[in-house]
């Protein structure tokens, strides 16, 4: 019997770490991958248009597998804004931005914006 308690216990234990390991993860927002050249910055962009803070991590990717740099993970109050900057060095290929939040995508605008193109321009992506 007291196998069968420390079992069920443990069974419990478990679930409610699944849970609150579910309750406290939010969404994710990608930027489509876009090629890039020498010289262009890669920035990536959030904005809160909620009404809670949320933390926000965000990733730049120069290439298709391997991501450049990691800014660390910031609070965002409501109407705030982040924005991370990669520099592409050589040619790169399919740059992306990738950006991890506590909360849900609907409470966020993301976009990943190339800097630098050879007319002078910038091009941007939403994120979703």
């Amino acid at each position: 019997m007291t196998r069968t308690s420390a079992r069920t216990l443990s069974s419990v234990v478990l679930a409610l770490a699944a849970l609150q390991s579910t309750a406290a993860r939010g969404d994710n927002l990608y930027s489509p991958p876009f090629g890039a050249g020498v010289g262009t910055k890669i920035q990536c962009a959030i904005s809160n248009l909620g009404t809670t803070s949320a933390m926000v991590t965000i990733r730049g990717y120069r290439t298709s597998t391997a991501y450049a740099e990691t800014a660390p993970a910031v609070s965002i109050g409501p109407g705030g804004a982040n924005i991370f900057e990669v520099q592409c060095h050589g040619t790169c290929d399919r740059v992306r931005c990738d950006f991890y939040t506590n909360e849900k995508t609907s409470q966020f605008r993301a976009s990943a914006c190339l800097q630098g193109l050879p007319d002078g321009g910038t091009l941007c992506l939403p994120a979703q």
